[in-house]
C-alpha cells in the first residue's frame, strides 16, 4: 500500500456533523445548513426507545433546510435569497457556495451539460452523502 492510500483510507469525511464552510456549519442530525451557529446539546439521552437521543444540534439564523432543495432551481433560490441581504459579503456568499458544492455535487447532481436533474427523494440523497465512515454504506466520496 503506497502512502497516498494510507492517507486517503484514513481522510476524513467530506461531509461531517459540524463541518464548517467559512460561518456556515453541517447540522447533519437536522440536515441543514446553518449560518452563524453555535452549539446545544438536545435530547435527553435516554435511547430511542425512551425519547431522543443525545446529539449536538447547531443552531442559528438563517437555517438552510437541505431537504427542500431538490433541482438547480431549489439551490438558486438559496444563493440570491442570502446574497441580497445586507450582512452577506462577497466571502459569505463564497463559503456557502463551497457548502452547496461539497453537499450536493451539483454539476454531478442537479445540472450536468446545463440541463436540469431531479433529486427524487433529498432525505435519502443526504443520508447517504451523510452517511458513516467506516460502514458498507459510508459516505459518497466525489472523485477529485
Amino acid at each position: 500500500m503506497t502512502s497516498d492510500e494510507i492517507l486517503r483510507e484514513f481522510e476524513p469525511p467530506a461531509l461531517f456533523h459540524g463541518r464548517r464552510w467559512g460561518s456556515w456549519t453541517l447540522d447533519v442530525e437536522r440536515r441543514c445548513l446553518v449560518y452563524d451557529a453555535w452549539s446545544e446539546v438536545r435530547g435527553n439521552g435516554s435511547g430511542i426507545t425512551q425519547g431522543v437521543p443525545q446529539y449536538t444540534a447547531y443552531l442559528g439564523s438563517p437555517e438552510i433546510d437541505l431537504d427542500c432543495i431538490r433541482d438547480s432551481a431549489g439551490l438558486l433560490d438559496w444563493i440570491f435569497q442570502i446574497e441580497g441581504k445586507t450582512w452577506a459579503t462577497a466571502r459569505v456568499t463564497k463559503d456557502l457556495l463551497s457548502a452547496f458544492d461539497a453537499i450536493f455535487s451539483p454539476q454531478q447532481h442537479l445540472c450536468s451539460g446545463g440541463g436540469s436533474k431531479v433529486i427524487q427523494n433529498p432525505k435519502a440523497f443526504l443520508k447517504r452523502r451523510f452517511a458513516p465512515v467506516g460502514k458498507p454504506d459510508g459516505p459518497v466520496r466525489d472523485a477529485a
